[in-house]
């Protein structure tokens, strides 16, 4: 961690790695002091694990990563603009705003907005549990695919071999709180 972190920044920083310490914990793991790889923590052998903050907030996942590849989860307090939705879907997606997949557009602006903010947390855990499987190739959002699940989404890399992984929603009173496991 650098010392040269803005005061909020660093504050969300050791919130994640406090969460990642309690998940490591509750999944009955352990785990010395955890790295950094970049943006993402540098776990030790045997752990798979996910961080996610917003807005002073933080979350994380842990297990055995002889059970779970890869893990994702995604913690948004704030939505995107619904004029922002071409940034996250693309193609049959953006029929997931109307909640039907018809595409008749029948969602009201309000029910679209909630929707693209449960989409857009759902896609940025899809993107944690995939990136690090598939790498490089992954480059954004926009490179996942969603389908509505009966208690989800699942998810996968467009065009990249890679796991499918099922992503589990969750509105919360003030936001969307998702997380991505491999789908066995």
């Amino acid at each position: 961690m650098s010392l040269t972190m803005p005061p909020r920044r660093r504050a969300d920083f050791l919130a994640g790695r406090s969460a990642l310490h309690r998940a490591v914990r509750a999944a009955g793991l352990t785990a010395g002091a955890v790295l950094c790889d970049g943006p993402r923590p540098l776990l030790p052998d045997g752990i798979s694990a996910s961080i996610s903050h917003s807005g002073g907030v933080a979350v994380a996942v842990a297990g055995p990563s002889d059970r779970f590849r890869t893990l994702g989860v995604d913690l948004e307090l704030t939505a995107l603009p619904l004029e922002a939705a071409h940034l996250v879907l693309r193609g049959p997606e953006t029929e997931l705003l109307n909640g039907d997949g018809d595409g008749d557009g029948d969602a009201d602006t309000g029910t679209a907005a909630r929707r693209l903010h449960v989409l857009h947390s759902a896609k940025e855990a899809a993107y944690k549990a995939l990136s690090p499987v598939i790498g490089p190739g992954l480059r954004g959002l926009r490179d996942i695919r969603l389908e509505a699940h009966t208690d989800g989404y699942l998810a996968r890399a467009t065009g990249q071999p890679g796991p499918l992984v099922h992503v589990s929603a969750r509105e919360l009173p003030q936001g969307v709180l998702c997380w991505a496991v491999p789908r066995n």
